[in-house]
């Protein structure tokens, strides 16, 4: 009876040894699932979508938010993402140069504006921004939140429109900086920062904080969100293409981007 047993043990084994040079290897096994690292101000729309995806393909889309600067140093360091969503095409240059992703899987999904917030339960009812006096007065006892001016894209977009205005001096020392633009918005619907710039598509999801005024868009870069693939496969393809379907676009449209 010892002897089948170790006969049947044996035959397992090679079986097992087998079946090793038979099945792919993990990398070639298809992933169950897609990480999407995107900036924090697509949160609402990119969550929409990707419950779409996952309902009709049966993927599981896994989403990250967070500032665009933020995701980029992650995946530059290997965080396992598989597409990226940036708020400007400079975090995504930056990734090219690194040879983290290749050019040639870039494209942009959306466009947006840049305003001026306050809390709800402010009156201020007009609001010259060319107007260095009325910046001063409305910020005398207040702080205007944004990105960080060199580093998060709705910061650098910011910085650029007041320097234009030419009230750029004027206003910096009364900066509340954060790392992304979706804190920035937090600290004006708190009313711990009495003024805000954020998109407009921050501003419309939120009840509880009004737009003052809308930044032309002559005074500050293309406001762009560049989507770059990060690891190729078939799966990570499908998603992107469906990024940029109609059905995606009209997603994009309710929520207020372009």
């Amino acid at each position: 009876m010892s002897s089948i047993k170790k006969e049947m043990s044996m035959e397992r084994l090679v079986i097992l040894f087998a079946l090793c040079f038979l099945l792919p290897p993990r990398a070639a096994i298809a992933a169950d699932s897609i990480k999407v690292y995107a900036a924090a101000s697509m949160t609402n729309v990119i969550s929409e979508l990707a419950a779409r995806y996952s309902d009709k393909s049966g993927v599981k889309i896994v989403t990250i938010y967070a500032g665009s600067s933020s995701l980029a140093r992650q995946i530059e360091v290997g965080a396992p993402a598989d597409l990226y969503i940036s708020a400007n095409t400079r975090w995504v240059d930056y990734l090219i140069s690194k040879q983290v992703i290749h050019e040639e899987g870039v494209t942009v999904v959306a466009e947006n504006e840049l305003v001026l917030i306050q809390p709800k339960s402010r009156s201020i009812d007009k609001f010259d921004l060319t107007d260095k006096a009325g910046w001063n007065q409305v910020l005398l006892n207040e702080r205007i939140a944004l990105g960080q001016p060199d580093s998060v894209p709705a910061g650098i977009y910011a910085k650029q429109s007041l320097i234009n205005l030419t009230v750029w001096d004027t206003v910096k020392k009364k900066i509340a900086s954060t790392n992304s633009v979706r804190v920035a918005l937090a600290l004006v619907e708190r009313g711990e920062a009495g003024l805000g710039i954020v998109y407009k598509t921050d501003a419309l999801t939120n009840d509880k904080v009004s737009i003052l005024d809308t930044f032309s868009n002559e005074l500050h870069d293309r406001i762009e969100y560049p989507m770059a693939i990060v690891k190729e496969s078939e799966q990570v393809r499908s998603f992107a293409d469906y990024l940029t379907s109609d059905d995606a676009k009209q997603v994009f449209t309710e929520y207020g981007f372009k």
